[in-house]
């Protein structure tokens, strides 16, 4: 067995989604093989541009791009605060593949049907559609009709879905942008607010870091909101970092 094959699992975090890529690119600097990736909002869309051939470096620059900016849209008095153009053609540029089935690398993507709240496991489908689902945080984006379902984050359920791994005889490591380590807490309701929602995240990503062989995070991550897309190149450089200081027995 090859010592450097690994199964990833990337949790959801919007603009943190910069790390994942940052620990990408390390992984691919020094020769780690991705064999399955499982992914979920951010992480879900990150899984499934690199699985479909883009580099973590690329997807860096189209994120920052004014023409990836362009795919989202304030609607303040719709049902959303921002709509998604799914026909933009900076989209073409992030995913090189349209079909879940036919990526380079299995992945599995989540998301969650507001219909029933059953968090739905993806293997085949409109990789676009099904990954700007998974992206899909309700009100500030609209949920996305698929079939018979209507799709939102799947972070709603599970930050780091990693049941698709679960038969993996390789070694899981996880990505989280959602950690909690900040003990010095304010008592205003808006952060108690805060606090409160990251402590659900938290619990459930417990579950899913205990099944993890190797984790990575950083309580640094803290500092940085969901929306700081204006950070990008400061979450990938974190990523890479704690990647390269992390997964020390991968390049031995």
């Amino acid at each position: 067995m090859n010592k450097r094959r690994i199964s990833l699992a990337l949790s959801g975090g919007g603009a943190r989604g910069a790390y994942h890529l940052g620990v990408l690119q390390y992984m691919d600097e020094i020769g780690v093989e991705i064999d399955s990736i499982s992914g979920t909002s951010i992480g879900a869309l990150v899984g499934v541009s690199y699985a479909s051939g883009v580099k973590p470096k690329d997807q860096l620059e189209i994120f920052k791009s004014k023409e990836f900016k362009s795919v989202f849209s304030f609607k303040p008095f719709g049902p959303s605060l921002f709509s998604i153009n799914l026909k933009s053609e900076i989209l073409d540029k992030l995913f090189l593949e349209t079909k879940l089935e036919n990526l380079k690398i299995p992945t599995t993507i989540t998301a969650v049907n507001l219909h029933n709240g059953e968090n739905i496991y993806f293997k085949s489908g409109d990789a676009v559609k099904l990954c700007m689902a998974s992206c899909a945080l309700v009100p500030v984006f609209a949920p996305i009709k698929y079939e018979n379902m209507l799709l939102a984050d799947g972070g709603i359920v599970n930050h780091m879905p990693l049941d698709s791994l679960a038969d993996s005889n390789l070694k899981i490591v996880g990505v989280n942008l959602h950690p909690i380590f900040d003990t010095n807490i304010k008592t205003t309701l808006w952060s108690n607010f805060k606090r409160a929602l990251y402590v659900m995240t938290f619990s459930q990503n417990r579950q899913s870091q205990d099944k993890c062989d190797i984790l990575i995070t950083t309580p640094k991550l803290s500092k940085y909101s969901i929306l700081s897309f204006n950070h990008l190149d400061e979450l990938f450089n974190l990523g890479y970092n704690d990647a390269k200081s992390i997964l020390v027995e991968f390049n031995q």
